[in-house]
C-alpha cells in the first residue's frame, strides 16, 4: 500500500491536477498505518501514477473532509463530488471499520424478510406485496442495516445507519411523506435491534422479542409458555399445539380476531407479536399475509411476522418470488470490504455539505437517471430515488417553507380568531339596539342618513 498525507492546500491543488507529480512522493508502507490526525492521508492500492492520481482512500478529520468538499465542489474545473472518485473515511470511521466473517444465509435470513417486508411497506402500489423488485429492496433502510452486519459493530450500526439514512432519504426526496415515514423507520430499526440483540446473546424484552428468542434457539417449551401467556390476556386460550392442528379457516378465525384487537385496542407490543405469530400459522413457509397485517395501519406488525416466518422456515422465505431473499443476500455477501473499488455517486458526509446550496448540478452527475448511490457509512452503499431537479430543495429552502406555512396558518387561526369576536360584538351589539326602548338615543343615526325626531312639546 502507497500512502501520502497532505495539507489542505497541497491536496486541493493535487486534486485539480496542477501539480500531479506529487503522487511520487507517495511511499510504501505496511497496511495497517495510522494515519497523521492533522493532515489529509491519501492511498494507493497499487503503485500511484501521474495519469490517474485519484487515491483509493481518502482518511481525514470531520473539519478537514467539510473544508475540502466545499472548497472542490464550488470549483467548477474540479471533478466533483470527491466520494465519487476516491472512498473517503472520517478519522472515526477509520478506526471503527473492522471486516468480519460473512454471515452465512440462513443467519441473516431474519433481516433479509424485514428488507422484504420493509419495501413492501415503502410501495406505491399496496395491492399486492409480490410486486416488490430486488431494486427496491435495495432502497430500504433495512438492506443498508444487513450490509453493514459483518462491518461494523453493533452500536454503529444501531446508532448511525437509521439517522443517515432518513436524512438521506429527505435530502433527495423533497415530497417524501414525512410522518408516514418516520413510522415505518421507527417500527423496522425496533425490529432490526430487536433479532440483533438476541443474536447477542441479550435477554427479550417483551412479548415479541420473547417470541422471537425462542425461535431462534428452536425451544419448544419456552415457546409454548410464552404463546399461552400471551394469549390469556385476549380469551384466546388455544395452545400452539392445537393451533397448528386446526384448519386454514379456523386459524384465519384466530387471526381476524387478534386484528380486531390491535385496532380496536391500544397498540401494543402484546398485540403486535400475537398478530405477527398467528399469521404465520395460518399459511407456514410465506408471507402471503404481509399484505393484510399493513392493511392495518400498524408496520411493526409486518416487520415481526416477516422475522417470525424467516425463523420458522428460514429456506422457503428466501426462495420465495424466485429467490428474491436469495438474490439480496448475493448483494450484500458482494459488498466485500477487501475491494475497495468505490462505486458510489457520493458520500453521506459530502451529500450534507451539498444539500445546504442545493444539488442541482450535482444530480446530473450521477450513474443512473433519477437514483442516487450514496454511501451511507464506509462500504454500504444504498440507492435512494430522487425528484427532479426543477423539485429539488435545499435543507434552508425547506425550512424556510415550512416556517412560512407555519406562520400563514398562525396569521390565519388568529384572523379567523378575530373575525368570530367581531361577529360576536356586531351580533350582541346589534341585539341591543333593536330591543332598546322608545325614545331611547340612537347613537348612530347621523351615520344612518338620517336625523332624530324632535320630541313634541306636551
Amino acid at each position: 500500500m502507497w500512502n501520502l498525507s497532505l495539507n489542505r492546500k497541497d491536496f486541493i491543488e493535487l486534486w485539480l491536477g496542477g501539480s500531479r507529480k506529487t503522487v511520487a512522493l507517495a511511499t510504501e508502507q505496511l497496511s495497517g498505518t495510522e494515519p497523521d490526525n492533522d493532515l489529509i492521508n491519501l492511498q494507493w492500492d497499487s503503485r500511484p501514477s501521474a495519469e490517474y492520481h485519484f487515491p483509493d482512500r481518502l482518511i481525514a478529520s470531520d473539519e478537514d473532509l467539510k473544508h475540502i468538499f466545499t472548497a472542490l465542489n464550488s470549483t467548477p474545473a474540479a471533478a466533483t463530488p470527491v466520494s465519487a472518485y476516491t472512498r473517503v473515511l472520517s478519522l472515526r470511521e477509520y478506526k471503527l471499520h473492522t471486516y468480519k466473517r460473512k454471515s452465512a444465509p440462513l443467519e441473516i435470513a431474519p433481516f433479509i424478510a424485514i428488507t422484504m417486508a420493509e419495501a413492501a411497506l415503502h410501495a406505491e402500489d399496496k395491492s399486492n406485496w409480490r410486486n416488490i423488485s430486488l431494486s427496491r429492496c435495495t432502497k430500504t433502510l433495512s438492506y443498508a442495516w444487513t450490509s453493514a452486519l459483518d462491518i461494523f459493530e453493533s452500536s454503529t450500526i444501531s446508532d448511525e445507519i437509521p439517522v443517515k439514512w432518513y436524512q438521506t432519504y429527505m435530502a433527495v426526496n423533497s415530497s417524501g411523506a414525512r410522518e408516514t415515514l418516520r413510522k415505518i423507520i421507527a417500527a423496522a430499526t425496533e425490529a432490526l435491534n430487536g433479532y440483533l440483540r438476541l443474536t447477542n446473546g441479550s435477554r427479550p424484552s417483551g412479548y415479541p422479542e420473547a417470541l422471537a428468542e425462542a425461535l431462534y434457539r428452536k425451544d419448544k417449551k419456552s415457546l409454548n409458555s410464552t404463546w399461552l401467556d400471551l394469549t390469556k390476556q385476549y380469551g384466546i386460550e388455544i395452545s400452539l399445539e392445537k393451533l397448528m392442528l386446526a384448519t386454514r379457516e379456523e386459524r384465519a378465525s384466530y387471526l381476524q380476531q387478534a386484528i380486531k384487537y390491535s385496532i380496536t385496542s391500544e397498540s401494543n407490543s402484546s398485540t403486535t407479536a400475537l398478530c405477527a405469530f398467528i399469521a404465520t400459522q395460518v399459511a407456514p413457509g410465506s408471507l402471503e399475509h404481509l399484505d393484510l397485517l399493513r392493511n392495518t395501519g400498524r408496520p411493526e406488525i409486518v416487520f415481526w411476522y416477516a422475522m417470525y416466518a424467516a425463523l420458522l422456515t428460514p429456506e422457503e422465505i428466501l426462495g420465495a418470488m424466485g429467490g428474491l431473499g436469495y438474490r439480496i443476500y448475493r448483494l450484500i455477501n458482494a459488498a466485500n470490504p477487501t475491494n475497495h473499488s468505490n462505486i458510489a455517486d457520493i458520500c453521506y458526509a459530502e451529500l450534507k455539505v451539498l444539500e445546504r446550496s442545493g444539488m442541482d448540478a450535482f444530480l446530473k452527475k450521477t450513474i443512473a437517471a433519477r437514483e442516487l448511490k450514496v454511501e451511507l457509512i464506509p462500504y454500504v452503499c444504498v440507492n435512494f430515488d430522487y425528484s427532479s431537479a426543477q423539485q429539488q430543495e435545499s435543507s434552508y429552502e425547506r425550512g424556510r417553507r415550512d416556517h412560512l406555512e407555519y406562520e400563514y396558518r398562525q396569521a390565519s387561526r388568529l384572523i379567523n380568531e378575530y373575525r368570530a369576536r367581531i361577529d360576536q360584538a356586531m351580533s350582541m351589539l346589534s341585539g341591543s339596539i333593536n330591543e332598546a326602548p322608545d325614545g331611547y338615543p340612537d347613537l348612530y343615526a347621523s351615520r344612518r342618513g338620517y336625523s332624530k325626531k324632535k320630541p313634541t312639546d306636551q
